[in-house]
């Protein structure tokens, strides 16, 4: 999955289970879609969100990155790191945090 999608009202009504009004969706998504050379839409986030930080030292991002090339795109800088970078540092705090209070109630339940 690259973020590219071959525009389809009838699918994505399925989908979502509501009348699509493709020429709507562009202009209220503005900047987050850039429509192909062959029609397609390429969602710019997309890829950031799905796979994080592309690495062609990656075997599965390797298949993104061959995606990108057969539709001309080069993956924009921005879409290289994860929304979520950062958010994974945080949590490793709070389960050493949990980890630590874990120890201190077991320490202190056999002292009693």
């Amino acid at each position: 999955m690259s973020g590219v999608w071959e525009p389809d009202e009838e699918l994505a009504r399925i989908f979502i289970g509501a009348d699509v009004d493709l020429e709507q969706c562009l202009k209220e998504f503005n900047s987050r879609i850039r429509i192909l050379e062959t029609g397609k839409w390429f969602i710019v986030k997309f890829i950031g969100f799905q796979w994080g930080k592309l690495s062609n030292a990656n075997s599965c991002h390797r298949g993104v990155f061959a995606k990108l090339s057969f539709h001309g795109i080069e993956a924009p800088m921005e879409a290289l790191h994860s929304p979520f970078d950062g958010a994974k540092e945080k949590g490793k705090e709070k389960d050493q945090e949990k980890a630590k209070d874990k120890d201190k109630d077991y320490s202190s339940n056999r002292n009693h």
